[in-house]
């Protein structure tokens, strides 16, 4: 992408397996599958890192953050299109790049994996 359109992002691509295990472990699995969001990074996610994201996220929203083996997995309760915990942020703090996807589309990947 970065050679052919000068855009720099991440790509994530997982076995059917490894999709399922980041699914299995979702903290948020009851919630609403629309607001519960997968955040997949390109480094490693330091639990003493996502401790510091929820101290300083507390006063700006409703928002539930939790680390992953190499995911971010957050729970939008009010919806992430006005939430203030962008990715952007998120990055920040992290000091890794992310690709993000809402249970309802990974659940689509999956049923479209053989």
């Amino acid at each position: 992408m970065q050679a052919e359109f000068g855009i720099e992002c991440i790509a994530v691509a997982l076995t059917r397996p490894e999709l399922e295990a980041v699914l299995a472990k979702c903290p948020y699995a009851n919630g609403d599958p629309k607001k519960v969001h997968v955040l997949f990074c390109d480094g490693e996610v330091r639990k003493e890192a996502v401790a510091q994201l929820r101290a300083e996220h507390a006063a700006r929203g409703a928002e539930q953050i939790e680390a992953g083996d190499g995911v971010l997995y957050v729970d939008y309760v009010d919806g992430a299109g006005d939430s203030k915990l962008t990715s952007a942020w998120l990055e920040r703090r992290l000091g890794c790049s992310t690709t993000a996807r809402n249970m309802n589309s990974l659940n689509r990947i999956l049923g479209k994996m053989n």
